[in-house]
């Protein structure tokens, strides 16, 4: 038996409580009528750090880890040039979508509620926050382990195709066009966060990649929404300089980065359920609204673990039962 199929089931169990911890938490929101500030709560975001966090010790005191192994580690900063790249190749995404809709801004500020500059400043002086809550989820808690057990590619496919089930509820509500940008943006930039992680080894880099891509993408909306297109154009026109004087290391560099990722070390079955059963659910139940719906899904998750590990058991009895009768065939 290979010890990656027993680290599945650990990681499924893993899964298991995390979406306990979650719905726990949703019914203590219930209760707690949290601090508002801004647009934004912050209670909420808080305790999730702190169920977080929790979860980060258990499992290190359980598996005997050390906090580098989440990615808690010093930053080497010989891979500050990669990070910068990362950033600059997310201008075409966001240029794009500027030229061709370019009413999206305008729905998306109303979504973010930062079309008017009392509601920016508190929205940006928050952000440091929100984004440390998705780093440790996603990054420290999933990226890390997946990676280790899985492998650098199939965990990259995971946590990039999990983060955009997390932004459900915004790509949900916009028209049909802005659900397009939104999709193909999560995408490039979920997987530029996670081959930033992959490669550096650092939630440090993730984080500042995170922050950066963010605080810029939510000044130029709002420059384009307040009608401030001078400013627009510099922040533009920087950003585009940048991408042209680095193309050529961009262009060297990242390929060269992305081939070094190990594949999955598990067969295409345990993959597939990887992606399509126990990851989602947990992203499931952060975006749920209502405790019915949060249970539900929860009973999903451990029904489909402990389907998960009775053909698991079965298979596994399968083989042994195999290769005993080649043995007793041989003598």
């Amino acid at each position: 038996m290979k010890i990656r199929n027993i680290e599945l089931v650990k990681i499924l169990f893993f899964n298991s409580l995390l979406v306990t911890g979650v719905t726990f938490a949703l019914m203590l929101f219930n209760i707690i009528r949290p601090v508002a500030v801004g647009s934004y709560t912050l209670y909420v975001d808080l305790i999730l750090i702190l169920i977080l966090t929790a979860f980060i010790i258990l499992d290190k005191k359980l598996g005997k880890r050390s906090l580098s192994d989440y990615g808690f580690q010093a930053p080497k900063f010989q891979h500050l040039d990669f990070v910068i790249y990362s950033f600059l190749l997310f201008f075409p995404f966001a240029f794009i979508s500027r030229i061709f809709t370019p009413n999206f801004d305008f729905w998306y500020s109303d979504f973010l509620s930062i079309s008017t500059l009392s509601k920016l400043i508190p929205f940006l002086l928050y952000l440091p926050l929100q984004v440390l809550i998705e780093e440790i989820g996603i990054r420290a808690l999933f990226q890390s382990r997946l990676s280790k057990m899985f492998g650098s590619r199939a965990a990259i496919l995971a946590v990039t195709l999990n983060f955009v089930v997390l932004h459900t509820n915004a790509l949900l509500t916009g028209k049909f066009e802005y659900q397009i940008v939104m999709l193909l943006a999560w995408l490039a930039y979920s997987f530029l966060l996670s081959v930033v992680f992959e490669y550096t080894g650092s939630i440090y880099f993730a984080f500042a990649l995170h922050f950066l891509i963010d605080f810029v993408s939510s000044v130029q909306t709002f420059l384009h929404i307040t009608h401030m297109l001078p400013y627009e154009v510099v922040l533009w026109s920087c950003w585009a300089v940048l991408l042209i004087l680095n193309i050529n290391n961009i262009l060297r560099l990242i390929p060269r980065k992305i081939k070094m990722l190990t594949k999955a070390g598990i067969p295409s079955k345990y993959q597939l359920y990887l992606y399509v059963v126990s990851l989602p659910y947990p992203l499931f139940v952060i975006m749920l609204s209502t405790l019915s719906l949060a249970h539900l899904f929860s009973a999903l998750l451990f029904v489909s673990i402990l389907l998960y590990c009775l053909w698991f058991v079965y298979s596994q009895g399968k083989k042994i039962y195999k290769q005993r009768d080649k043995i007793d065939s041989w003598r």
